[in-house]
């Protein structure tokens, strides 16, 4: 029997052929699937992040920060004027926020909002507004203030960090490219 094939299991080039086969499909099967896998897992914590019940999620965080700017704005509105152009700016960058579910999209808008509510505050304290109005953008301006220093300090940022780090090398890139994973938006953190 010197003249037949070698057995399965002492065929080198057999061997090494399910070597490759099986590398190729941990390159591009394994590698993609992990990597969504960490992206989806950012964006459930932006969307829905909980601790102790709570919903402590940026999305939400940003969303009420959006209603929150309504609020101002209108509070604002008799002594500043409708036409305002700050005022007009807090209800545009609100618009956007609460027509998004996109994270880039939301936390820039955000993060103008969070500027422009605080100038029209400041303005607004300075102005001859009523009391009723004052203490509306008082709370108003108060909820604003502390979403962003619950955003500032939630997971969702690590994650997408971590997230983009893992997708930039070799061949995580290209994988991520064929893939469609893209690169989260962490607001340069």
């Amino acid at each position: 029997m010197k003249g037949q094939s070698k057995n399965f299991l002492e065929n080198r080039k057999l061997a090494l052929i399910v070597l490759v086969l099986l590398c190729v499909f941990s390159i591009f099967v394994m590698g993609p699937t992990k990597l969504k896998n960490l992206r989806n897992e950012a964006l459930q914590v932006f969307r829905s992040g909980t601790h102790d019940g709570y919903t402590l999620s940026v999305y939400t965080d940003v969303r009420g920060a959006g209603e929150n700017a309504n609020r101002l704005a209108s509070a604002a509105e008799a002594a500043l004027g409708e036409n305002d152009e700050q005022i007009l700016t807090l209800k545009a960058l609100s618009e956007e926020i609460l027509s998004s579910d996109d994270p880039e999209t939301m936390l820039t808008a955000f993060s103008a909002l969070a500027r422009t509510a605080d100038s029209v505050y400041i303005r607004l304290s300075d102005a001859n507004a009523s009391e009723n109005a004052m203490e509306q953008a008082r709370q108003a301006s108060a909820n604003i203030l502390s979403a962003s220093n619950t955003i500032e300090k939630d997971e969702y940022f690590a994650l997408a960090q971590n997230f983009n780090e893992r997708r930039s090398g070799f061949p995580a890139s290209l994988l991520a490219w064929l893939s469609g994973a893209d690169a989260l938006y962490t607001g340069g953190k």
